[in-house]
């Protein structure tokens, strides 16, 4: 009698460990599968980030590149100020020239 029930209790424990495996071995792939994604979006993440930083790089050289423009247009400008100005004063020059004779 006695084995008999120890025999029963033994062979309820090993179900109950058959289904405990079972759902050990489900959350076991979930998790593998998960780790997965994760490597996947770890390295997707990682593509962006430099996608991200190489449209950064571009920015800041056309950056510069609109600074440099900026510049040039400030020295033209003075430049064609600077000859406006010499127009000015070479044709009030030349009247006061043409005055004397």
């Amino acid at each position: 009698q006695r084995m008999y029930e120890l025999m029963k209790k033994m062979q309820k424990d090993i179900e109950q460990l058959k289904a405990q495996e079972k759902r050990t071995t489900a959350v076991h792939q979930r998790l593998v599968e998960a780790k997965g994604q994760a490597d996947s979006l770890t390295q997707e993440v990682g593509v962006q980030a430099e996608r991200e930083k190489q449209l950064r790089q571009e920015k800041e050289r056309a950056l510069e590149q609109v600074k440099k423009l900026s510049n040039l247009v400030t020295v033209y400008g003075n430049a064609v100020s600077a000859v406006q100005d010499f127009k000015n004063q070479l044709s009030i020059m030349m009247k006061s020239v043409l005055q004397v004779f």
